[in-house]
């Protein structure tokens, strides 16, 4: 028979079956006198047995030496066995996690140990602003070792409380708010309140030194800060973040 009724009674294409030649699982016959590759009952029932086993998880380059016993099939059965067990596991997980997000309608493009901080961050912000704050903040939680994430989630936990919230959103809606023609004594006063937050209403940590990636995305975020907010609240931003470091360094 030629290959197209070959692969109609196996139940496949006559793609796949030349994909099956092309791998080297089903041998392929020797052409006719006319040029064509005849195929026998042999060749069909091997492709359907492959099939099978295919159908049973078993990889296709894997299949010959169960066909042609020169693997243990308990122990093939077994490892594939076990990795499907762990891909349940996985999308049980992964289903959990979709029943949270639907529950909390929190966003499901950011992780659960993100979503509630950036929530409380932007609080009060432009769009813009809140647009640039939430980037910082998924890239600061990627580039924190997961070592240190649990320090992470302790520092930032506070802003998750109604009154420190409602200040932040306070400060939030000044830094939005900040006329272009603010004078320096406005920007300082803006500046020392936001200190005051970091200092006041954050835990401390002891989590000083950088990573590579740590220190790379600080210096991205600065970069993309400066480039997106207006020159008023940027003075007000480099004015806040040196008296954080100087405050800090000096603990």
């Amino acid at each position: 028979m030629r290959s197209a009724e070959a692969a109609r009674l196996a139940g496949v294409t006559p793609r796949t079956l030349r994909h099956y030649h092309q791998l080297g699982v089903v041998e392929e016959p020797p052409r006719s006198a006319n040029g064509y590759r005849e195929y026998s009952i042999e060749h069909v029932a091997r492709v359907i047995r492959i099939r099978r086993l295919a159908d049973l998880g078993v990889p296709l380059e894997r299949t010959p030496d169960l066909l042609d016993g020169a693997a243990d099939a308990d122990a093939e059965l077994h490892a594939i066995d076990e990795a499907l067990a762990d891909q349940i596991v996985l999308l049980e997980r992964r289903r959990a996690e979709l029943a949270e997000i639907r529950a909390s309608r929190r966003a499901p493009d950011l992780a659960a140990e993100v979503a509630p901080f950036v929530e409380a961050l932007t609080d009060g912000l432009t769009a813009e602003l809140a647009a640039l704050a939430t980037h910082e903040m998924v890239l600061g939680y990627q580039v924190t070792p997961k070592a240190q994430r649990g320090e992470y989630a302790r520092v930032m936990a506070p802003i998750l409380e109604p009154e420190v919230r409602g200040r932040l959103r306070g400060l939030n809606v000044r830094l939005s708010e900040i006329s272009d023609d603010a004078s320096d004594a406005e920007v300082q006063a803006l500046a020392r309140d936001i200190v005051r937050f970091n200092l006041d209403d954050l835990p401390r940590t002891d989590l000083r030194e950088q990573t590579a990636s740590q220190a790379l995305a600080l210096e991205a975020v600065d970069a993309y800060w400066a480039a997106k907010v207006r020159p008023v609240q940027t003075r007000v931003i480099a004015a806040a973040g040196a008296a954080v470091a100087a405050e800090m360094a000096a603990r």
